[in-house]
């Protein structure tokens, strides 16, 4: 007898669209050269094999895997799963008071408007609180080349002066 979990239509068509937010970034985005060893590795989803399986519907994904490829594409879990959003949000109801405080609400406010920004902006969202100088050039290089060479002084210039 198999332990495997039997995949369902719904299990197929969540990994039919993250295959295909998946092969966009992968295509025109931020994911060109990035493996999906390293996006298994740096978003916590797990192996390279684990990644495809996840990815091509050989695997049920868990929430765990989820917010991993939400994070690696720069999309929220319902983008590609409403099942696993609404197991978040159903655990995010459970969670104790004092992770419902006001500080708590800042932070999420806070870690949305970075991942829209670095969406928008076609960044890496650790870029943008990172304080290095090799991260401020990493950023200006995705925005630059997002909008355009018609900008103001860059950012790392005015750090010189």
């Amino acid at each position: 007898m198999s332990k495997r979990a039997t995949i369902t239509p719904e299990h197929l068509e969540e990994a039919r669209k993250l295959l295909a937010l998946y092969t966009e970034c992968q295509t025109n985005g931020h994911l060109k050269k990035v493996s999906q060893a390293a996006m298994g590795a740096d978003y916590g989803i797990g192996s390279q094999a684990l990644v495809w399986q996840f990815l091509h519907g050989r695997t049920a994904l868990t929430l765990d895997a989820a917010v991993g490829f939400a994070n690696a594409l720069r999309c929220e879990v319902a983008d590609f799963s409403e099942r696993l959003a609404e197991k978040q949000r159903q655990l995010a109801r459970k969670a104790p008071e004092a992770e419902k405080s006001p500080a708590a609400d800042v932070v999420l406010f806070l870690r949305r408007t970075v991942s829209a920004l670095a969406k928008e902006w076609g960044v890496d969202p650790r870029d943008l609180t990172d304080p290095s100088d090799d991260a401020l050039v990493r950023m200006e290089r995705d925005i630059e080349k997002a909008m355009g060479r018609n900008q103001p002084p860059r950012l790392s210039d005015r750090r010189q002066r």
